[in-house]
């Protein structure tokens, strides 16, 4: 694993309230590979949010993104099961159009594709647009969503599924899913969700993987970012899961790294069965409770007052 050096930097604001007043929580470092930097972690003092300032600029933050990172093989980046709430959803609807943003080596579309669907999604990463091409005939767009040339009121459900963490600008983003979808369309969110795990673990919280992830949000933190976008939310559904086992996974091999002065790699994909069990119990218990660190959010355009 080689180093980033000479890493560029740049300012930023809070993504949802355009705040400049952010207190720093801690210096990070990357969390799974050993590239040079640290980058601070600031709280936003008016709203909440926690985000990187300064953070790598769109030019140097690629360079965090590794072919392990970004699932350039024939693994796909999630198992199925991870898309069956939003499906659920779907399977309610009349098949549409739909828009996944981000769409990387996801099962997703093809699946929604076996449903009837008319699917289209993009992806900033061009090796990985070839790659989804081939293997599924799907013809994803290259590129940032306002690159598309989408026509506005077009589509009935878009999806973006774990990737709002990672974009510069996500009230742009969810500003452009708005002006494409149509009146009555659904705006469906996958995103980690910062609750009292992330407060107990602090900078060790995986849920929060720096330098990729740009920003950090919380339930309330996306209800506000959504609400002031012209969405509103009519179901959630939380993840039955915990980053508590992962977290200490996590932490014994950067331990291990420490002493043995290594530099491998520390993510963290499977828990001895043992664990996974514990781990999938607590999170069941924990997403009937009303919490968790990873949450769907179902939204609608909200009605036009003329």
């Amino acid at each position: 694993m080689s180093d980033v050096n000479n890493i560029k930097l740049e300012r930023t604001r809070c993504a949802v309230c355009d705040g400049d007043d952010g207190e720093t929580l801690f210096q990070a470092r990357d969390k799974f590979h050993y590239y040079e930097g640290r980058f601070p972690v600031k709280r936003c003092r008016n709203c909440g949010l926690v985000y990187l300032d300064p953070r790598p600029t769109q030019e140097t933050k690629g360079l965090f993104y590794d072919d392990e990172y970004t699932f350039k093989s024939n693994k796909p980046s999630q198992e199925s099961s991870h898309y069956f709430p939003v499906i659920e959803e779907l399977k309610k609807m009349e098949p549409g159009s739909i828009y996944d943003v981000g769409t990387g080596n996801s099962e997703f579309l093809p699946m929604m594709r076996e449903l009837g669907w008319e699917v289209r999604g993009n992806e900033i990463d061009a090796s990985l647009v070839e790659f989804f091409r081939a293997k599924h005939q799907i013809d994803i767009d290259s590129g940032y969503l306002g690159d598309a040339g989408i026509e506005s009121d077009s589509v009935d459900v878009v999806t973006i599924m774990g990737v709002l963490e990672h974009t510069p600008d996500p009230k742009k983003l969810i500003e452009e899913v708005h002006r494409i979808l149509k009146d009555d369309g659904k705006f469906i969110l996958y995103c980690f969700n910062r609750n009292f795990e992330a407060a107990l673990l602090g900078r060790f919280w995986l849920g929060y993987d720096t330098p990729r992830h740009l920003f950090s949000f919380s339930e309330k933190t996306l209800d506000r970012l959504l609400n002031d976008t012209g969405f509103t939310v009519y179901k959630k559904v939380y993840s039955p899961i915990t980053t508590l086992l992962q977290s200490a996974a996590w932490m014994t091999l950067r331990l291990r790294n420490a002493v043995t002065r290594s530099r491998r790699s520390t993510i963290v994909m499977n828990l001895p069965r043992p664990l996974q069990f514990v781990s999938m119990r607590c999170g069941s218990v924990m997403s009937k409770l009303g919490t968790s660190p990873a949450i769907y959010l179902f939204y609608e355009k909200k009605k036009s007052s003329g």
